[in-house]
């Protein structure tokens, strides 16, 4: 293995090409991670990933965030949002 990839240093562009190559459930979670992490009105990407993914998408995109962060989406979701965007994503995790 290449020492750079050993150290870490191996990165994704965050590109839309990028992201685009990603696994979808990968590209889930990654989307997901970057709306927990940002403001308030970035909580509705949260929303339509809810609202567009089938429950085995948004079982795999659950997987992949664990796998990607160590923790939970639904913890997170939980402890960061307010509101009904709080209330409609603990809806959809447990579909």
């Amino acid at each position: 293995m290449e020492p750079w990839v050993e150290q870490g240093l191996m990165t994704r562009k965050h590109t839309s090409p990028g992201q685009w190559t990603m696994h979808p459930w990968e590209r889930d979670a990654r989307m997901a991670r970057k709306a927990l992490d940002g403001h308030p009105q970035a909580y509705g990407l949260l929303i339509e990933l809810a609202c567009t993914r089938s429950s085995d998408e948004l079982l795999g995109a659950r997987k992949a965030y664990q796998s990607l962060y160590g923790e939970s989406i639904k913890e997170d979701v939980a402890s960061r949002v307010e509101g009904i965007e709080r209330q409609c994503w603990l809806v959809y995790c447990e579909r």
